[in-house]
């Protein structure tokens, strides 16, 4: 059971207002509706306080929001070059459901959390010049959320301005712990999201097929990715969504094994590359995730 609690704004302690895992699908929209407006109230665009820190491939983004409890973000790397605290490029705001009008894939089923409505945007600057391979790990880690094991919070990515997409791989406590894989960056939220997993696995399945067919990766490179993938598909079209996540395994150990030979793999903060190795583990971890939904 899903229970969000929301700030007491009188008091500045807390009450717990709903557990919607559980609730009738119709109810659950009437729910989510009621967070929709309420986040309406929530200041917009507040500026936050950012420090970070680095230490080997590892940054650490801490921060500081007015009415919001403590957050960070953790960004782990494979082989960076020139990561510092000044060519991540990190900053932080609150946001409202106006200012995501038209960037959230399906409404009606999607919503800020009450007590987190916080956009985390990492820009690295264009002469900072850092670069990585395959996977950026980002993981974000707030107090603001209360964990539990049929949890709805997912971890959601979009580029500049753009139209947020599912990056969850993983959703831990502590309080809540949502992490994910990335081939590039920029805006991250966290949302409370009740689009069904078979309808999520869908679109994700769809996303690896057309971005496994790019024409930048070389032809035996495709050739052996369009297998696993189909490999995947028709297991998870069987209804054996274990089986369908382990031969998303061997895709995943497939795409590294091209990175850089057959499959491009190189992110940099001059914007001249591709990283489709990034973005394809990424997606493929996510879709692993949607999986063991259901």
């Amino acid at each position: 059971m899903v229970v969000v609690m929301a700030r007491d704004c009188t008091s500045g302690g807390r009450i717990v207002t709903n557990a919607i895992a559980m609730l009738p699908s119709a109810l659950k929209a009437l729910v989510l509706a009621g967070f929709f407006w309420v986040a309406l109230l929530a200041p917009a665009g507040a500026n936050a306080q950012v420090v970070v820190t680095v230490n080997g491939n590892t940054a650490k983004v801490v921060v500081g929001l007015p009415g919001i409890l403590y957050t960070e973000m953790l960004l782990t790397f494979e082989k960076p070059a020139n990561l510092t605290p000044q060519s991540l490029g990190a900053s932080a705001q609150l946001v409202t459901p106006l200012s995501l009008v038209g960037r959230l894939p399906e409404p009606g089923l999607l919503a800020l959390p009450l007590t987190y409505p916080v956009m985390i945007k990492i820009a690295p600057p264009v002469n900072g010049g850092l670069s990585f391979i395959n996977a950026a790990t980002v993981e974000v880690h707030t107090h603001a959320l209360i964990f539990s094991l049929d949890n709805l919070f997912r971890l959601y990515k979009a580029p500049a301005g753009g139209t947020f997409f599912d990056m969850t791989q993983a959703v831990n406590s502590g309080s809540v712990r949502t992490s994910g894989r990335t081939g590039g960056f920029s805006d991250f939220i966290v949302l409370i999201d009740l689009i069904p997993n078979d309808e999520k696995s869908e679109d994700q399945f769809a996303y690896l097929d057309a971005r496994t067919a790019a024409p930048a990766i070389t032809n035996n490179a495709r050739r052996v990715l369009q297998a696993d993938l189909a490999s995947s598909r028709a297991a998870f079209d069987a209804g054996n969504y274990a089986l369908a996540r382990t031969r998303l395994d061997t895709y995943i150990a497939d795409v590294r094994k091209f990175g850089g030979k057959g499959v491009p793999n190189k992110w940099r903060a001059k914007g001249d590359l591709d990283n489709i190795a990034g973005d394809l583990i990424g997606a493929a971890a996510s879709l692993q995730y949607t999986l063991s939904k259901l």
